[in-house]
């Protein structure tokens, strides 16, 4: 298992600040080259957080903007049952359109299929483009460690609030219809949050 797939919150933030040890950071920080979610989430969280230091009896609209922005990333609007204490970005490992359109995971394929895998569990989207113009998500999530806990998957569309949110059934499957949009995929087993953010589907 790669390194990448333990990466959580607070090992990001401490990447940020200065107070993961040295070794680490360089990781991470390569690891961030060949991962462009992580690389997002380190950008963000960066953002938040050189604002958030800047003394300011009265901060801007801006600064509140990426304060908001951090708290979302850590917590987000979160349903209950998810849990940010057990955040952890996942890695994409498959995606089955053009190579050339994988920057940014955006594609426009009618039918394709993204994986990503975190510490404990794969998860895999299969896309479908239908006639309606949504877009249908069948998606399986593998846990690598026998569970009982139950599965909850949301779609967070970027820059608002709203959740479409689902149950997987006793084999991991899940069904979704959504509009073409970037959302952030969120998946929780027990008490572990996997998070992949800024997924374009459609």
């Amino acid at each position: 298992m790669n390194a990448d797939h333990n990466i959580t919150f607070e090992t990001i933030v401490g990447h940020v600040t200065g107070e993961l040890p040295a070794d680490q950071s360089a990781t991470l920080a390569q690891q961030a080259e060949a991962n462009a979610s992580l690389a997002r989430m380190i950008a963000a969280i960066r953002s938040v957080i050189t604002a958030l230091r800047e003394p300011q009896d009265n901060p801007t609209e801006a600064a509140l903007a990426r304060a908001r922005q951090l708290i979302d990333l850590q917590v987000g609007v979160l349903p209950f049952g998810f849990e940010p204490a057990g955040l952890v970005i996942a890695e994409l490992v498959e995606d089955t359109r053009d190579p050339s359109s994988m920057y940014g995971l955006r594609g426009e394929a009618t039918a394709y299929q993204l994986s990503f895998e975190a510490d404990y569990a794969e998860v895999h989207l299969h896309v479908t483009s239908e006639a309606g113009g949504n877009c249908r998500v069948r998606g399986q999530v593998d846990v690598f460690e026998p569970s009982n806990d139950d599965i909850r998957v949301a779609l967070r569309r970027s820059g608002r609030e709203a959740l479409i949110e689902t149950e997987a059934d006793d084999t991991g499957q899940f069904k979704l219809e959504v509009e073409p949009a970037t959302y952030d995929v969120i998946v929780s087993v027990g008490l572990r949050t996997l998070l992949v953010p800024s997924v374009e589907i459609g």
